[in-house]
């Protein structure tokens, strides 16, 4: 039996329901799988040391790791060589995100050796950063029937701890360099300020996790 703990984050449900079936699917070959969001944890309070196996997930944000996850991702201690796996959602296409998720957690001693992404339903449309449209209701009951066909074969591969990497080909890296560098000038040029009424209980979170900074 192996003792692994998820992580992840979850916007707008897409991720959470991946998670679910994979740790379904891990408990079902007879793993111990704790799963927990990272708005439900301190990750200075995280301890690789206490599972066989990592997982995160989390959703792709324009090929950048949602804010509120990248911090928590910087935030965790180091690995000391603990084997990772990364899950990604997306709703068209993924590029290299798995692989440029995990780069701050390779730096601090964890070993990568699952990176893929679950497509799943489009639910952001902006005419000039994403704007593919939304996917309709009647199409998600074939995209979650394709969904957990793959869920199942990734937990089979992180069951066996059998290497599998996705989206680090040539046409991975340059999709994901290209939307990187089109989500960076669309949010200089959009996010212009933010302001708070009274409602406002100077908690931070905002100044933490603003996309320019």
């Amino acid at each position: 039996m192996t003792k692994i703990n998820i992580y992840y984050f979850s916007g707008t449900g897409n991720t959470a329901w991946v998670v679910r079936r994979l740790a379904e699917r891990l408990i079902g070959l007879g793993d111990e799988v704790t799963t927990t969001s990272c708005e439900q944890v301190d990750p200075s309070a995280v301890n690789p040391a206490t599972c066989d196996v990592m997982g995160i997930a989390f959703p792709i944000h324009s090929s950048f790791v949602p804010p509120i996850f990248r911090d928590f991702l910087q935030e965790l201690p180091p690995g000391a060589g603990k084997p990772l796996f990364a899950v990604t959602t997306a709703g068209y296409w993924a590029g290299d995100m798995a692989w440029y998720g995990v780069k701050p957690l390779e730096a601090k001693g964890y070993q990568p050796f699952l990176l893929s992404n679950v497509l799943m339903g489009n639910n952001l449309h902006l005419p000039v950063l994403s704007p593919l449209p939304v996917t309709r209701s009647e199409k998600m009951v074939r995209r979650l029937e394709i969904a957990s066909r793959k869920v199942d074969r990734l937990a089979n591969f992180i069951h066996q701890r059998k290497p599998h990497v996705e989206g680090i080909d040539p046409l991975g890296r340059l999709l994901g360099i290209a939307q990187r560098s089109v989500a960076e000038s669309f949010e200089a040029r959009a996010f212009k300020g933010f302001f708070a009424d009274g409602g406002c209980t100077r908690c931070g979170w905002c100044v933490r996790h603003c996309p320019v900074n």
